[in-house]
């Protein structure tokens, strides 16, 4: 891209359905504020934990459901990279 002198800002991402929950989760639960739970299910139409049940179960006391918003442990967000693999 770059080396053609093609402008990055140009060359969209897109994804499937399932490939934009992922990207969703991803970026949201390396946040403080972490995941919506509504807004999730207002893009997408489902819950989260309906679209990722396997993830939830093997994440569970690691990602936590508080106020509406999915969220990792604070104790474990050095764990980050490893724990989010679950959802791919």
């Amino acid at each position: 891209c770059i080396r053609d002198r093609a402008d990055p800002a140009e060359d969209l991402e897109t994804f499937n359905r399932r490939e934009a929950m992922r990207e969703t989760v991803f970026l949201a639960l390396r946040t403080a504020a972490g995941l919506s739970a509504a807004g999730f299910a207002r893009r997408f139409g489902e819950p989260f934990e309906a679209a990722f049940p396997e993830a939830v179960a093997r994440l569970e006391g690691r990602l936590l459901r508080e106020g509406g918003q999915w969220r990792f442990s604070p104790a474990d967000w050095l764990l980050y990279d490893h724990l989010i693999a679950e959802f791919f």
